[in-house]
């Protein structure tokens, strides 16, 4: 019988009796076997394992954020699921064992691009998550704090903080995807307005600013591309920047005398009509009929930009255009963001597949945590194949979970002898309420039938 408590207490008696000793990165060591196979047919109902109890509400508050593409420790943690908070955006707070490092962990909000985040935009480049001071709640896009500041040249400056805000954290934003949607944030103390402020008039050529408040603008390209922050920003003309970009189009401009001129970029348009370059792109757009008796055309294309792979939307509409294809895979494993990840992904890649009627998912996971992680993965993928059988709208079948390094920690070693002395249990039934895929969040399911063996406590190794 394909029954996921069986699978389990037969593999947790293997690695007991079998397993190897290794060290690891952790100081804790495990006890390990090469390789293992779980399978649960969902005619026995479903694989929320009985042996110890899972509280499937976590399960499902961490699937909802993966399905969102959620990165910010404290979204999850506001719906009480903790399993992320120990851990971090190691290009944040680099990994350390020690309780100054481990508290720092702890307290950044940012996860890097995680299995989430890969699943919804694989390969886009990642935008950290914003951390105000403690203490300070947000009031502008839900990442930054306006506080009003009399500095000099606050209230000029205030609209040059709110684009940068703007271009990097609202989708809604005409400038986003050149930004945002390719990564660029903002560093936590420009996220407060005085601080900001404060910084910019630091910055090199400020006195050039002030005499041509129009031809200068905030520029992160010269010296990093990703980030606006006092030690990655200044000054710069607009054609600088374009230069430096890449972000090169030639434009055409005609005078109604008929004379015709050609400029590399719009930035040297405006410059040769001494105009801001807003007036030409508006031209352009057509918003302006003319900018000095000159109109203007685009020559060439631009830089493209890159947005991710959306792989989960992928396999959503193929189930619904060609539910026999064997492509329908999904990958968390990115070798270009894993310094970024608060772990590298475990569980790396998952397959869903249409056979004799039903829907199946297999997944494989290359390190796998028995006794606390595995349970948790397994009822998390169940409800994944839930939530897409009825989006295909066809019956469930099987879930197959592989497994490379399968271990238990030192010290889960009597929790594992726990288990083996115990009975495995009728599986539970779950139903999802609701109404299409994208509706669906962790409150809509409903359990029958669970009746596990008690928790059994062990230390989280971090």
């Amino acid at each position: 019988m394909q029954n996921f408590d069986n699978d389990y207490k037969n593999i947790t008696r293997r690695i007991t009796t079998f397993g190897a000793w290794r060290d690891n990165r952790t100081g804790m060591r495990t006890k390990a076997v090469p390789s293992s196979m779980v399978v649960h047919d969902f005619i026995n109902g479903f694989p929320l394992l009985t042996l110890k109890h899972v509280p499937l509400r976590i399960v499902a508050v961490e699937l909802e954020g993966f399905l969102k593409g959620i990165t910010d420790k404290s979204w999850y943690e506001e719906r009480g699921c903790n399993i992320w908070s120990a851990w971090t955006n190691p290009e944040i707070v680099p990994y350390g064992t020690s309780a100054a490092t481990q508290q720092a962990m702890r307290e950044s909000r940012d996860l890097g691009p995680i299995y989430g985040y890969q699943w919804r935009a694989f390969d886009r480049p990642y935008q950290p998550v914003p951390q105000l001071p403690t203490g300070i709640k947000p009031t502008v896009q839900g990442v930054a704090f306006f506080d009003g500041t009399t500095e000099p040249f606050a209230a000029e400056l205030k609209t040059v903080w709110y684009n940068m805000i703007y271009r990097c954290y609202n989708p809604e934003n005409k400038d986003y995807q050149n930004y945002g949607g390719r990564g660029v944030y903002v560093a936590n103390s420009w996220l407060v307005f005085s601080q900001f402020v404060k910084d910019v008039q630091q910055l090199d050529n400020w006195s050039e600013k002030l005499k041509n408040w129009l031809g200068w603008s905030l520029d992160k390209d010269l010296k990093s591309g990703i980030c606006y922050s006092k030690e990655t920003c200044l000054w710069s003309t607009h054609s600088k920047q374009c230069r430096h970009t890449g972000q090169i189009q030639k434009i055409k401009a005609t005078h109604k005398s008929g004379e015709v001129r050609e400029f590399e970029c719009l930035a040297d348009c405006a410059a040769f009509l001494n105009s801001h370059p807003t007036n030409i792109c508006k031209a352009l757009a057509g918003k302006y009929p003319h900018v000095q008796h000159w109109t203007f055309e685009r020559l060439g294309q631009k830089r493209k930009i890159n947005p991710g792979v959306d792989q989960l939307q992928m396999i959503l509409d193929t189930l619904l255009s060609d539910p026999d294809s064997r492509r329908m895979v999904c990958s968390a494993w990115n070798p270009g963001q894993l310094s970024q990840q608060a772990l590298p992904p475990c569980h790396i890649l998952w397959q869903v597949l249409r056979i004799d009627g039903k829907l199946h998912l297999n997944w494989y996971q290359r390190s796998a945590d028995w006794f606390l992680g595995v349970p948790f993965d397994m009822a998390s993928y169940a409800l994944l194949l839930l939530l897409l059988s009825k989006h295909a709208g066809l019956p469930v079948g099987t879930i197959t979970g592989f497994f490379g390094d399968t271990h238990f920690y030192e010290n889960q070693l009597d929790g594992a002898k726990e288990i083996l002395c115990r009975s495995v249990r009728t599986a539970p039934s779950v139903k999802l309420t609701h109404e299409d895929f994208w509706s669906w969040d962790h409150s809509k399911i409903l359990v029958s039938g669970y009746d596990p063996h008690p928790s059994i406590k062990v230390p989280v190794v971090v």
